[in-house]
């Protein structure tokens, strides 16, 4: 059953040519008080100015998927993406290869 906004046309079959594109946002904002990243000394938060987010897009084509996620933190350790990677490459049942997770690098995120 498709989440959030998702569309299903009922009795229409899907062209196996066609791209099939989904994209999902997840706000990923820590409490007030977290350390901001990528400072000589350590800074806490007073304040929430912009959310942070978690941004996925999802496409399918002739049986070949992929889904790329963009965070907004300074970094992402290999130590940390891989087992995130593996999770959800197991869930979708996709190649590891086909599943992409990078940071946005920002300075004001932890």
């Amino acid at each position: 059953m498709p989440k959030g906004n998702a569309e299903v046309l009922p009795d229409q079959e899907i062209p196996v040519t066609a791209l099939l594109a989904g994209v999902g946002t997840c706000n990923i904002t820590p409490p007030v008080g977290t350390s901001l990243a990528g400072r000589p000394k350590t800074y806490p938060t007073y304040t929430i100015h912009d959310p942070l987010q978690a941004k996925a897009v999802y496409l399918e084509q002739n049986h070949t998927r992929a889904i790329l996620i963009s965070v907004d933190l300074l970094l992402l350790e290999h130590t940390e993406c891989l087992p995130m990677r593996q999770a959800i490459a197991q869930t979708l049942n996709m190649p590891l290869h086909a599943v992409i997770i990078c940071a946005t690098h920002t300075h004001t995120g932890p």
